[in-house]
This record gives C-alpha cells, sequence and structure tokens, in this order.
C-alpha cells in the first residue's frame, strides 16, 4: 500500500496540529508528542504514513497565479470612492449606536450601484 503523508506543525505558540491530507483526520495538542500521540491514536494503524513537519502545501489556483484583474475595470473604479464614502459616513467610530432606517440603507444602496452602473 502507498505511504500517506501526515503534516505536523505549530499552529501558535502553545499547540501542534497533526493533519492527515488525504483523510482530512487531524489532532490538535499542547505539544508535538502529543498531537502525534493522538493521531496514531486516531489513526489506529490503518496504513504507513510518513510525517512531514510543517503545514500542508496550499493549494493551487486554478487559473494559475493571479486572478483576473476586476479592479481595473473603470466602473469598479467610479464605484470605489463611493464605497469609501459610505463607509465613513456608517462607520461605527462616525455614527457610534446610531441606527439606520432601511430607507437610508437602500438609498445608500442605489448610490453605490449607480456609481458603477
Amino acid at each position: 500500500m502507498d505511504e500517506s503523508t501526515l503534516f505536523i506543525w505549530q499552529i501558535n505558540g502553545r499547540s501542534w496540529q497533526a493533519y492527515h491530507l488525504q483523510s482530512g483526520l487531524g489532532a490538535v495538542a499542547d505539544s508535538r508528542g502529543a498531537a502525534l500521540a493522538d493521531w496514531e491514536r486516531l489513526w489506529n494503524s490503518r496504513s504507513t504514513y510518513k510525517v512531514v513537519d510543517g503545514p500542508p502545501p496550499q493549494p493551487r489556483r486554478e487559473y494559475g497565479e493571479t486572478g483576473p484583474a476586476i479592479q481595473g475595470a473603470e466602473h469598479y473604479r467610479k464605484g470605489y470612492a463611493v464605497y469609501r464614502e459610505l463607509l465613513k459616513t456608517f462607520h461605527a467610530d462616525v455614527c457610534g449606536d446610531r441606527t439606520f432606517s432601511g430607507d437610508e440603507v437602500t438609498a445608500a444602496l442605489i448610490r453605490l450601484w449607480e456609481a458603477v452602473s
């Protein structure tokens, strides 16, 4: 049987995670040894595996390294200025505990919609 891969890495200052990419099973514990022991107890000797120190690789993007540059479209640039203005208007630091009516929110959404249309 082919050997599968168990990734084990420290996820913050206090925890370690063991994750088996092929099965989606994993364990989290206070130390590397405890995470590995919890994983082995969970795995119950189903097959052989190799341990790799470090997190699993990130999934590749379907369309290469970068996605389409939507931000470059003219109507998105026009709408961004309105978006920033509305963000300043409705931000909690500006208006505190004030609540907004449905009419006010609808008017803001229509303004944003018209800016990008």
